[in-house]
């Protein structure tokens, strides 16, 4: 798997209240967690300039 770099931002439609950055690697655990933030209510968003076939696994 490939070495990233993540940024994230949170905060609500008016401000942002953290950004938090860090390196990190695509894990086969990535697809389950984003999938249970998602039904917490969360929207998640991927962007990477990482080859397609890394986007596809999610």
């Amino acid at each position: 798997m490939a070495e990233g770099k993540t940024l994230i931002v949170l905060g609500t439609e008016k401000e942002i209240l953290s950004i938090i950055a860090g390196a990190d690697e695509m894990r086969e655990s990535s697809k389950e967690v984003i999938s249970k933030l998602n039904r917490m209510g969360f929207e998640t968003v991927m962007l990477t300039k990482e080859p397609h076939q890394y986007k596809r696994r999610f």
